[in-house]
Parts: structure tokens; C-alpha cells; sequence
């Protein structure tokens, strides 16, 4: 196969930074004082990232757009099933720009949970569509 990267593999590469950013977001939640903006933001960045790995998965070039409700409608053609986090999305959609000021957006204690779990949902049902490795040593 040499240097040549399948889109499988390529996917899987968005899908570990999708995961970096859902790790750094729970690592920063122990932070005092909580800095709920910048792990709003790496939830959104996180579902992001998701969703450009199943666009890749089926072959289509991620579009510069950071839209989670139009990037979940470009998936469905290709994901069915994808309403499931389509509303994970939704909520996660205010988070794409990084506050660059102090309260720019207030965030809640409870909006940051809701985005904690939103963004594990939509990286668990993005990963489950992934075949699993046991599927990818084929070499023989």
C-alpha cells in the first residue's frame, strides 16, 4: 500500500482529533475556575471533526463549514440513521466560535453538561459506524 492513505484511514485520523478535542474538554472540566467557554468550544470542534470523518468515510471532501446542522444534513445522505444526533448537534451549533472576549456568551452550569453529553453521543454513534478493527487487518 506504501504512503498512498485509504479514506478509511484518513477518517479515522478526523475521528482521533474529534477525540482529542472530547478529551481535552473533559480534562478541563476539573479546572477552577471552569473555563465553560473554551469547553463548549472543543465540544463543538469535537462534533465537527465527527462528522467531516463520515463525509471522508464515504469518499466526499469535508467543506470549510463549521455548521454542525449543515453538516449533519450533508451526513444523513450517507448516514441515514443520522437524526439520532441531530438534535446533539443543534445544540452544540452555538458553540462554533471561540469567545475571544470575557462575557462575550454566558454559559450555564447545565448548558455545560448538556454540551458534555451531546458531543459523547454524537462521538460514540459516529465511531460505531466505523468498521470495527477486528474488520481492518485483512491483510493476509
Amino acid at each position: 500500500m506504501g504512503d498512498q492513505m485509504t479514506d478509511l484511514d484518513s477518517a479515522r485520523e478526523w475521528l482521533r482529533f474529534s477525540q482529542m478535542d472530547l478529551s481535552s474538554a473533559e480534562y478541563l472540566l476539573s479546572m477552577r475556575p471552569c473555563p465553560a467557554e473554551i469547553i463548549c468550544y472543543h465540544c463543538q470542534q469535537s462534533a465537527e471533526k465527527a462528522l467531516k470523518s463520515i463525509l471522508i468515510l464515504n469518499s466526499i471532501f469535508p467543506p470549510k463549514i463549521h455548521n454542525l446542522k449543515e453538516l449533519c444534513n450533508l451526513c444523513k445522505s450517507y448516514s441515514t440513521s443520522l437524526e439520532v444526533i441531530e438534535e446533539q448537534c443543534a445544540n452544540l451549533n452555538k458553540y462554533s466560535i471561540r469567545p475571544r472576549y470575557p462575557r462575550e456568551i454566558e454559559i450555564t452550569d447545565t448548558q455545560l453538561q448538556e454540551a458534555i453529553t451531546d458531543v459523547k453521543m454524537v462521538f460514540e454513534y459516529v465511531k460505531g459506524l466505523f468498521p470495527s478493527d477486528a474488520d481492518h487487518h485483512h491483510l493476509i
